[in-house]
């Protein structure tokens, strides 16, 4: 057997496959957030004052909105299902909750819109002082839900907690993003 029927191609092509998947393996073992997860319901939101110049921002906000200069925040809250698996609202373990510090009022919450996902109709969301429960819903994998909350006090511009589970996840976690808003336009 000389060389040349040693490097057949079949030899060649099972070589390149070879080191196709170790680079592969090796990749995903230092970034494993390249695989999805079954089951990864997240939240994140955008807050701004109210006197934002932000005109964009404040645009997705409908109804009346409360005067300039009161401590007044506006707040869009998203949920990001970045799972495999669609959360229904039986996967939930009951409402989630957004508590934000003493001395804020939840002015009024909305659902506002959904990308990849159906949209809410007469979805229950209870204002109680500084706490805000919403109702489980349904989410398709890579689905958003966006809500539009008002809060006013010195503590308003951010949620002190959310609290809510999935069956199959212990906790809603923040992504934790940084980022203005921008309208889809833009």
């Amino acid at each position: 057997m000389n060389f040349g029927e040693f490097l057949s191609s079949d030899l060649i092509i099972g070589a390149l496959l070879l080191i196709m998947f170790l680079v592969m393996m090796r990749r995903l073992r230092k970034n494993p957030q390249l695989v999805k997860l079954e089951w990864d319901l997240a939240y994140d939101y955008v807050s701004e004052p109210r006197e934002s110049d932000n005109g964009d921002f404040v645009a997705t906000f409908t109804g009346d909105l409360p005067p300039h200069g009161e401590d007044v925040h506006l707040i869009r809250l998203a949920f990001l299902n970045k799972g495999r698996n669609k959360v229904s609202e039986g996967d939930f373990n009951g409402p989630v909750t957004i508590t934000f510090a003493e001395g804020t009022d939840v002015i009024s919450a909305s659902y506002n819109d959904a990308v990849k996902t159906a949209p809410l109709e007469n979805h229950k969301i209870q204002i109680d002082g500084n706490r805000l429960t919403i109702d489980p819903f349904s989410i398709e994998s890579d689905g958003v839900l966006v809500f539009n909350l008002v809060a006013k006090g010195s503590s308003a511009a951010e949620p002190e907690s959310l609290a809510g589970s999935l069956k199959e996840q212990e906790i809603i976690r923040r992504l934790g993003l940084k980022f203005r808003y921008v309208s889809k336009g833009k």
